[in-house]
């Protein structure tokens, strides 16, 4: 499992639909790839540019380390979660999920999801102040998907999604229906909002993504509109495949979601764990190597893996001297940043906002 904050557009959530369709009639099953809102991952982009900037003079810890712990939550602190929207009965089930990465031994964080008079936390539009640093909606249309800001990202004003009447974290029609795989889906989005990134992005994974058509494709639709195979059982690549219904990505964004990201400032990269739940479940016809490809697993992970387990453990640890070391270099090294000259207005807010609240 990668431990890392979201300063990046390529940020994604990956869900596989379950439309039925004939297993000889394409490539990949039915696949629909869920980014990040466009206002959210352009906000992230102008972050994740600005940061790269200011961070070169850092010294209070390694370089590849400071972008994945200036935006966790602080250890053995409350981190609440509200909700727009859904039953209690819905919210009963989606706290027992989120809670998943808090048991003993994983990650020492509290999560608040009542008040005092044992009602769950509600967010609306209109409010003006922070119910919840982790704010969940179930929308569709332009703001729908499987989504969540990374860490502290969705409690930073400067961001779209992270203001106290915005949704930092979303369930497309959770309060509609439940898809089958609802439960890792929730893991899922949850471990995005407590720090963690996708695991088949991890540079150490191999994860082979057939990007390009085989040989002389030639583009054929089914009668839904996805791309499949030809006459000649030629598959399209994954630009083509993505490209078309319904997703719609051009080449850049396909690169940008699935490509492994090389070691830097925003990731901090562990060994590959082919079955985290931060890994989502890609067909192997997806893959140059196909189930050969160690990106490859015959089923879909559904729980926290072992590794998972680990990583949150070792992210938000319990040992007073750990947590107080953790809080000494985040202090140390948002000062560092804040004394150089190429932070900008809203960067610098952000920023010293995250030092006051530490001090």
């Amino acid at each position: 499992m990668q431990v890392s904050q979201a300063v990046n557009a390529l940020f994604v959530i990956l869900a596989g639909s379950t439309l039925p369709v004939a297993a000889d009639e394409i490539a990949p099953r039915p696949y629909r790839l869920e980014s990040y809102p466009d206002a959210i991952a352009a906000a992230l982009e102008v972050k994740e540019k600005q940061l790269s900037v200011a961070i070169q003079n850092v010294h209070a810890q390694p370089f590849y380390l400071i972008v994945p712990s200036l935006n966790r939550w602080e250890p053995g602190s409350i981190v609440k979660i509200a909700f727009n929207g859904g039953d209690d009965a819905l919210l009963d089930q989606l706290a027992v999920e989120a809670s998943e990465w808090t048991k003993p031994g994983r990650a020492n964080l509290r999560l608040q999801f009542k008040d005092a008079s044992g009602n769950y936390l509600r967010w609306t539009p209109a409010d003006n102040s922070y119910v919840a640093e982790i704010r969940v909606a179930f929308q569709s249309g332009a703001q729908g998907g499987y989504w969540s800001h990374v860490g502290r990202n969705s409690i930073d004003r400067n961001l779209a999604g992270g203001n106290p009447g915005e949704a930092s974290l979303n369930l497309d029609s959770f309060d509609k229906s439940l898809p089958p795989d609802w439960k890792a889906v929730s893991l899922h989005e949850f471990g995005h909002a407590l720090g963690f990134q996708h695991e088949h992005q991890n540079p150490t994974g191999g994860c082979d993504f057939r990007f390009e058509d085989d040989p002389g494709y030639i583009p054929t639709k089914n009668a839904q509109g996805w791309f499949i195979n030809d006459s000649n059982n030629r598959r399209p690549g994954l630009y083509t495949y993505l490209g078309g219904y319904a997703n719609y990505w051009p080449k850049w964004k396909v690169d940008n979601n699935l490509r492994s990201i090389a070691v830097s400032s925003a990731y901090l990269v562990g060994t590959f764990d082919r079955i985290s739940i931060m890994k989502y479940f890609f067909d192997a016809s997806m893959f140059s190597a196909g189930e050969n490809s160690p990106c490859y697993t015959k089923t879909e992970n559904l729980v926290l893996s072992p590794q998972d387990a680990q990583g949150a453990a070792a992210a938000y640890p319990a040992a007073p001297s750990a947590i107080e070391a953790i809080l000494s270099t985040q202090k140390k090294t948002l000062s560092e940043i804040l004394s150089s000259s190429q932070v900008s207005g809203a960067l610098r807010q952000s920023l010293q906002l995250n030092l006051d609240r530490l001090q």
